[in-house]
């Protein structure tokens, strides 16, 4: 469902974007064209339970946050085979974004800042070998709330997680370091289908500014 510029989720998804567009060599940000709103009763009650599972302590709401997912467009369109918008985020598609090799074991990744999502899955992307021609382009990103329970920080990779977070964690946040190798922009990761709701699809233009 489109929501309308002044309606709070509109609001909500344009300040995101706008202010966590930090990466900026590569693309620059023109601006919103639409916010989608998604409705989807049994991932929102799946959700709301994982939430309430994880609340305990100085676990206040899940420690829910909303962030962006980079996703190709065929994935958040409706009547798509396991769409996220009506199938949720499935485990059988941890791989599909970056191979076999993730920093944090396979998993559910989020992007933090706008800019750090847009880049993800889609090869053409890429700003080292990404083939999208120089100029003004659109694309839709995924915009979901993540119930992140109890995190485990770290600005080291740990490639031998194997589809969870370390023991007594929910979730892993990557922080951003500048040692050689590391994180340029935090990730965030969690490692059950029930912790990430679909929020709204945020359509925006942009402009490639290099190759």
């Amino acid at each position: 469902m489109v929501v309308q510029p002044g309606d709070p989720e509109y609001l909500v998804a344009d300040s995101l974007l706008q202010n966590t567009w930090a990466k900026k060599d590569a693309y620059a940000l023109v601006g919103m064209v639409a916010v989608h709103r998604v409705e989807n009763p049994r991932l929102a009650s799946a959700y709301e339970a994982y939430k309430a599972s994880i609340s305990r302590g100085e676990i206040v709401n899940g420690n829910e946050v909303l962030v962006f997912h980079g996703c190709s467009e065929s994935t958040i369109t409706l009547g798509a085979p396991d769409n996220m918008l009506e199938h949720g985020f499935l485990k059988k598609y941890w791989k599909t974004s970056a191979g076999a090799w993730q920093r944090f074991g396979p998993g559910f990744y989020f992007g933090q800042q706008a800019s750090k999502s847009h880049e993800y899955p889609l090869p053409e992307y890429c700003p080292r070998k990404g083939t999208l021609s120089r100029g003004e382009h659109t694309r839709k990103m995924l915009l979901c709330k993540v119930a992140m329970g109890k995190v485990h920080k770290t600005s080291t990779d740990m490639t031998t997680l194997r589809g969870a977070a370390p023991a007594g964690f929910d979730s892993v946040h990557g922080e951003a370091t500048k040692a050689k190798g590391g994180l340029n922009y935090d990730e965030l990761v969690v490692y059950s289908e029930e912790a990430v709701l679909p929020f709204a699809v945020v359509e925006y233009r942009f402009t490639k500014v290099s190759r």
